[in-house]
């Protein structure tokens, strides 16, 4: 008897992810105060001046589990380092006054409306703490909902989770409006919770929300403005030690009249760059020079479009861009893919033996681009690379899906570099995560993932990371994960994307997430795919900070599967946990219980045979110690259901009987002595005598 065979992987997670990952992952959302870098994944801070950073000293911190509860979420704190960095450059946008009087009222709730750029998360958080202090922390409420995962709809707030005095941060802006219909049902429980803690919740509505906002809500519900971009742009450059004489600023406020807070944000650090090229310069030229940059880069842009309206030109200038850093061949193969998927072909045109060299073709853009002597291609000025493919994607939006599956195709040229298809993902998340077109760069993920090329299928691993690693995008990739992972069916290619998702990425941020996804893939038609599953689950098992959370979340309600907790949990393990530990070992024992117990895992002596063998193993090892330390775990098992005695008796002997030659025999003989003595033990010290194990 053995437990369910496996078979090798088809294609190493390992590999996909060694092939894709980077030495670290950095995400800018926009400009100063909003950088984010990781130390175990990718982090996320959203749009506009939002809050940063991973590792040990950062004032990010993650919590999964809250004191005295069982449910487990990801919960994240901002402290009042980061509230009083906030502080520092925070002008109060219109009707903020009044959001503030509501926030005051004894129900502690107020909805804040505005459009998006106009920094409403930073007022959110001005909001919850009006007076500088060191006790400034606001909790931010996970907005996502995971309706549709059933067994898995673990809510990630809700009012029994309001502690005293506490400040609520839920940011609601970047859902869907099917969505936010059905988070709305959550909130009645959660505004009492907030009125009876005496807490404050502010929840953060996009502006096309407020149609579907319940009518009970509209008394809570408070329209801001946006705050006067000249007073941001003088907080920025104050905080960063460059003042100015205002009348310098207001002389250019008509460029910043319709600006987001990001884009002054990116001009105060544009400002502050030309400052320190030119550190003997006057404030006005500051000024100045920080303005034209980008103004300079558009016209650019715009006077090389006027004069170059022939497809070629411009799909090898959008080519350059999306490839820039990469080889010049690969831009050249780009390019031609990019024509012929535009039919271009069909059009008067020379043919590829009259085509011009691709280092004078990109001289001859004028958009000072060239090939280094590595042969790879750069811009002279290197923002001005990402402005082009920004402006394609911006002002062509009809061309999208024709990009996608440009894209699509050249990640799919075989002569391409392992890092051309680096700068591909990472370009195509950049443009994908700005202009929040989850289900496109998805639609990529899922072709990449699919892929025959190992490269290929890594590229579709790393753009699905970043998706994963943005809250643009995060939601609704996480949801695509929850429906693949619930096929069965799904390809062995992109069921291992999926499983180096949930590992490297997901279980990250969202740990419960991640385990739901991979249990399903442990049920999956495909053996290869049930191994790897099995495997991620066992390695998130692993360590001791998760240890107990996984194995508690395998355990929750239908989710439950024999033989993936007895693949997670192998007999071996028993030996690693600490004796006097009540978490893991408990849930151990309580899960390998209803291993044994579950009706329809099949004979329940196949599990108990992986137990016999491994205490054998260990004995042949000299590792007495750790035998018998697995017999007490088995012993912990088997104790207080006759039932499941009398299988290890039954068990026990077949296996015995199982023996293929007299060595073998003997082997067994000891290990089965021991354990026989054991259910004697166990059923005079519980007063139960197991039909069996009487004879």
């Amino acid at each position: 008897m053995t437990t369910e065979a496996v078979t090798e992987p088809t294609a190493a997670v390992d590999d996909i992810v060694a092939a894709a990952t980077p030495a670290h992952m950095d995400v800018n959302h926009g400009g100063v105060g909003t950088v984010a870098i990781g130390a175990g994944g990718p982090m996320n801070t959203g749009t506009g001046s939002q809050f940063a950073m991973g590792g040990q000293d950062n004032d990010y911190k993650l919590y999964f589990e809250m004191p005295g509860r069982q449910r487990r979420f990801r919960d994240q704190r901002v402290t009042s380092f980061r509230v009083e960095w906030l502080r520092d450059r925070f002008v109060a946008p219109a009707n903020f006054l009044a959001a503030a009087d509501q926030l005051a009222q004894p129900t502690g709730v107020v909805l804040l409306v505005g459009s998006s750029g106009i920094g409403r998360r930073t007022a959110a958080h001005m909001l919850l703490c009006p007076e500088p202090g060191a006790g400034n922390v606001v909790r931010l409420l996970p907005a996502e909902l995971e309706a549709q995962a059933v067994e898995a709809d673990r809510r990630a707030y809700n009012g029994d989770d309001v502690q005293p005095g506490e400040r609520l941060l839920l940011d609601l802006s970047e859902v869907g409006t099917e969505a936010f219909r059905e988070l709305q049902d959550f909130l009645p429980s959660l505004q009492p919770a907030v009125a009876d803690q005496r807490a404050k919740l502010v929840v953060v509505l996009a502006a096309e929300h407020e149609d579907s906002l319940r009518p009970d809500y509209r008394p809570y519900l408070v329209r801001i403005g946006s705050p006067d971009p000249i007073s941001v742009l003088a907080r920025h450059l104050e905080s960063a030690g460059l003042r100015g004489e205002r009348e310098h600023l207001i002389t250019h406020r008509e460029k910043l009249r319709s600006a987001s807070m990001a884009a002054v944000e990116r001009l105060a650090e544009r400002i502050m760059d030309a400052r320190a090229r030119d550190p003997r310069g006057s404030f006005e030229r500051w000024l100045v020079t920080g303005f034209r940059a980008d103004e300079q880069r558009r016209e650019q842009i715009e006077r090389f479009l006027a004069g170059r309206v022939d497809a070629p030109s411009r799909a090898l200038a959008l080519a350059a861009a999306t490839l820039e850093g990469g080889t010049a061949e690969a831009v050249f193969s780009a390019q031609q893919l990019l024509l012929k998927n535009l039919d271009y072909e069909s059009e008067p045109r020379r043919t590829l033996i009259e085509l011009d060299g691709v280092v004078p073709a990109l001289t001859d853009l004028d958009l000072s681009v060239g090939v280094d002597p590595r042969g790879r291609v750069h811009f002279e000025d290197e923002e001005l690379a990402p402005r082009i493919v920004e402006y394609f994607w911006d002002e062509l939006p009809w061309l999208r899906n024709a990009l996608a599956d440009w894209l699509t195709s050249v990640v799919a040229d075989v002569s391409l570099r392992t890092s051309d298809l680096t700068l591909i993902a990472d370009r195509v998340a950049d443009q994908c995560i700005r202009n929040r077109q989850s289900e496109l760069a998805v639609r990529l993920a899922r072709e990449w993932a699919d892929h025959s090329s190992l490269e290929v299928r890594s590229a579709g691993y790393q753009l699905l990371g970043r998706l994963l690693s943005d809250e643009r995008t995060a939601a609704p990739t996480r949801h695509h994960l929850y429906w693949w992972s619930r096929d069965r069916q799904l390809s062995p290619r992109l069921s291992s994307i999926v499983i180096a998702a949930c590992v490297e990425v997901l279980a990250e941020m969202y740990l419960d997430q991640a385990v739901v996804r991979l249990s399903w893939l442990a049920q999956h038609e495909n053996g290869s795919v049930r191994y790897q599953a099995r495997d991620a689950l066992k390695k998130l098992a692993e360590r001791e900070d998760r240890r107990d959370e996984v194995l508690q979340l395998l355990l929750e309600g239908s989710r439950f599967r024999a033989q993936t907790f007895a693949s997670v949990v192998p007999p071996i393990v028993a030996t690693t946990l600490p004796t006097t530990d009540d978490g893991s070992m408990s849930t151990a024992v309580r899960g390998w219980q209803r291993v044994l117990d579950a009706s329809d895992a099949g004979p329940a002596g196949r599990f108990l045979v992986a137990w016999l063998d491994c205490h054998a193993d260990l004995l042949d090892e000299g590792r007495a110690h750790d035998a018998e330390r697995l017999l007490r775990r088995l012993a912990a098992v088997c104790r207080g259901a006759s039932t499941r005695l009398d299988t290890l008796f039954t068990t026990n002997r077949e296996w015995i009987d199982a023996a293929a030659d007299a060595e073998v025999l003997q082997r067994r003989l000891r290990t089965a002595i021991l354990v026989e003595q054991t259910i004697r033990e166990i059923a005079r010290s519980t007063d139960t005598s197991p039909r069996k194990a009487s004879r």
